[in-house]
């Protein structure tokens, strides 16, 4: 009777005290998980600004002391020896010019880690405007409107600006197009980053080297792969190829 229907109330609320704490427990988890996941995006954005500010440092600022050197002394000897005086001058117009890609790759970088409130169709779109309002090079598009997981979505994102800026750096193109290709038959993403510019020879380039590197860690952590082709004087083609699957969406 009594005794039986007050051991039941009492199972009954030892259940509810467990199940309280549990869902407490999980909502600290949440909590946690929440404030990693804003510390990681802190540690990101300060690891992202101090490799410009070392980008900015190891090239423009060696560059503008080399122009300032090399000035100097084309001042020095312009009367004395002046077809000294001239090559000194061609080799600061040379430095300046690289000194001005190289400010705009890391410009180019300079923006959000991750999308706002773009999809990535509208912010490669805004970034290929971006590009060719500001530079000297033509930028084609041919995007596939697509729904992507926001993580994948960031990943190829940060790719397209760091591919798009190996361009600007060492690649002396005058056209770019990006492609951006959605195969249903395959169930994969196909990023293009293509230019006409001089090429290179892609052994002799480490694979250590910070746009490479870049570039393939930010492909396998999306399970993708990175692919150059390039032939010297024929231009490059940068492929990423990323599978998605089917139970993947924008909240993945």
């Amino acid at each position: 009777g009594n005794a039986e229907f007050d051991g039941i109330i009492q199972a009954f609320n030892e259940m509810a005290s467990r199940l309280e704490s549990q869902v407490g427990a999980l909502q600290k988890l949440a909590e946690e998980n929440e404030q990693l996941l804003q510390e990681t995006k802190i540690t990101a954005v300060s690891e992202e600004r101090q490799r410009l500010a070392r980008d900015l440092h190891d090239a423009v600022s060696q560059q503008l002391f080399a122009i300032s050197m090399m000035s100097a002394t084309a001042l020095k000897v312009a009367e004395k020896k002046p077809e000294q005086a001239l090559g000194l001058i061609q080799e600061v117009s040379q430095s300046a010019t690289r000194a001005q890609a190289e400010m705009r790759a890391l410009l180019l970088q300079l923006r959000p880690l991750t999308l706002q409130n773009e999809s990535l169709t509208e912010a490669l779109a805004s970034l290929a405007s971006e590009l060719q309002g500001k530079q000297t090079i033509r930028c084609d598009v041919d995007l596939d409107q697509m729904d992507l997981p926001k993580n994948i979505e960031n990943q190829l994102f940060r790719i397209a600006q760091e591919g798009l800026s190996n361009v600007l750096r060492h690649a002396e193109a005058s056209r770019v197009r990006i492609s951006l290709k959605m195969s249903q038959a395959n169930h994969r993403v196909l990023l293009i980053i293509e230019d006409d510019g001089k090429g290179f020879i892609l052994e002799e380039i480490p694979q250590s080297s910070i746009g490479i590197r870049s570039i393939n860690e930010r492909s396998t952590l999306i399970g993708g792969t990175a692919q150059w082709l390039t032939v010297p004087g024929e231009g490059t083609k940068l492929e990423i190829r990323v599978p998605i699957l089917e139970s993947d969406s924008r909240e993945g």
